[in-house]
């Protein structure tokens, strides 16, 4: 919108003094289209240079992959020399430390694979659906980010209830626990327990993050599901972040049908329990045979 241009091919009623005083302002319709086009290129080049520069980053970001896909083969052999017959085994006889780095480097890795469903959304149906255990990889992950918790003096705590459970997904249904458990972590108070709940009820599955800590102010609520949107307690708390994780995490959930949303504590305070809860229709449950 530009406001207070006087087109002189459609005003011809100033005049006198008053014209005078506001030729500065006068313009003819073909100087208006050329400039709204000038606009309209300068955009077009704008949106072209952020676009290639978010895929040279994420090209970058595959070599860094592979860097990181050397370091974990290092760690992998170290682990090696633990007794043990299997990795499995040989991974719980090693020292706590080497366990430690072991998951931080596997946690890495899933954090970089992010990076292609930031730079561009639709992959985040690429490829076919495969079956995926919610159980058995929600507690990997967070046994994933129990050393990054330790080193933010939290805890992480899984609780599935019994429940085995599965779903058809697409592979982008992995980003969800990183996401949801890597802002539990940015956002708990020290010293308290992250919570990751499974819960069965009549027509859905819940699968549940919760901390301790500042909540999110009510008029912030569903506006922190959109692109680049932080609360201020967010933006007080961490102020690098760029809200795009939450944004990411309903834009997969939608995706697979499911809903995710943010439960606010009861009794509503400004510190108190936040909960994100992703919650999964029954028609797209599997029930493992135990």
């Amino acid at each position: 919108m530009l406001n207070g241009l006087i087109v002189s091919e459609k005003n011809s009623l100033i005049s006198g003094e008053r014209r005078k005083a506001l030729r500065q302002y006068v313009v003819s319709e073909e100087q208006l289209q050329a400039g709204i086009g000038a606009l309209q290129q300068g955009h077009s080049v704008f949106l072209s240079a952020t676009n290639d520069g978010a895929k040279d980053s994420v090209a970058h970001y595959h070599d860094i992959r592979t860097s990181v896909g050397v370091v974990l083969s290092w760690c992998e052999r170290l682990i090696d020399g633990a007794p043990g017959r299997t990795f499995e085994e040989k991974l719980n006889t090693a020292d706590l430390t080497a366990r430690n780095l072991f998951a931080s480097i596997n946690l890495l890795q899933e954090q970089l694979e992010l990076a292609d469903i930031i730079a561009n959304p639709s992959a985040i149906t690429y490829g076919q659906q495969n079956l995926s255990s919610l159980t058995g990889f929600w507690y990997r992950m967070v046994k994933l980010f129990e050393p990054r918790a330790h080193s933010e003096k939290a805890s992480i705590e899984f609780l599935g209830h019994g429940n085995v459970v599965s779903v058809r997904a697409y592979n982008s249904i992995q980003f969800l626990p990183l996401i949801l458990l890597d802002n539990a972590i940015k956002y708990s108070y020290r010293g308290r327990t992250i919570y990751v709940e499974l819960s069965l009820q009549r027509d859905a599955l819940s699968i549940s993050v919760s901390s301790y800590g500042k909540t999110v102010v009510p008029e912030f609520r569903e506006k922190i599901f959109e692109k680049n949107v932080r609360g201020p307690n967010g933006i007080a708390e961490n102020p690098e972040g760029m809200g795009m994780g939450l944004f990411i995490a309903r834009q997969i959930s939608t995706a697979h049908g499911y809903s995710l949303f943010y439960e606010p504590p009861e009794p509503d305070l400004p510190v108190g329990n936040n909960k994100f809860v992703l919650r999964i229709p029954r028609e797209f449950l599997i029930f493992d045979r135990q």
